[in-house]
């Protein structure tokens, strides 16, 4: 309620001409007439339980906030913990699987160099077998050649020798 002094109003009144009786009732009507007009606004004014209450009620709603935040947190960095390990286990299978395909792949170009180089080496074998072929044609035709030759050389010889006697 609104402070208000009734000894001082009276006084103030009986100093102002009023007979005590008179100071008493104005008095009382003062006070009706401040308790009627104030009333409204002191219904819409929070009291200082309340106003401690509703303090006390923000603070705890508060410290939930925060509690609920630093759970929420947590379990936004447990997440991303979990989420981070999948994707290094995927990563790690990604390289095993490219290492295992680099590793097959060298397999694949080595056969296939080894392929070529055994084929070149037929190829190379096959023509020095062609190449030997035609030098053993070639020294063979020499040969008898060179024996004609001869044969033609002892003959004239002989014919030679025989015309003379």
């Amino acid at each position: 309620h609104h402070p208000f002094d009734s000894f001082q109003v009276v006084r103030r009144l009986q100093a102002g001409g009023f007979a005590e009786g008179q100071a008493v009732l104005l008095m009382h009507g003062l006070r009706s007439l401040m308790l009627h007009t104030t009333a409204p606004v002191h219904d819409g004014m929070l009291k200082k339980a309340d106003l401690d209450n509703a303090m006390y009620l923000f603070k705890a709603a508060l410290t939930e906030l925060r509690t609920e935040i630093r759970v929420l947190r947590q379990i936004d960095r447990a997440a991303l913990r979990s989420e981070i390990e999948v994707a290094e286990q995927d990563l790690d299978s990604l390289r095993h699987r490219l290492s295992e395909d680099m590793i097959n792949l060298k397999s694949e170009i080595q056969i296939e160099l080894n392929q070529y180089k055994s084929d070149q080496r037929e190829r190379i074998q096959s023509m020095e077998e062609a190449i030997q072929e035609i030098n053993d044609k070639f020294t063979l035709s020499l040969g008898m050649v060179r024996t004609e030759m001869e044969a033609v050389k002892w003959e004239t010889t002989r014919k030679g020798i025989m015309a003379i006697y």
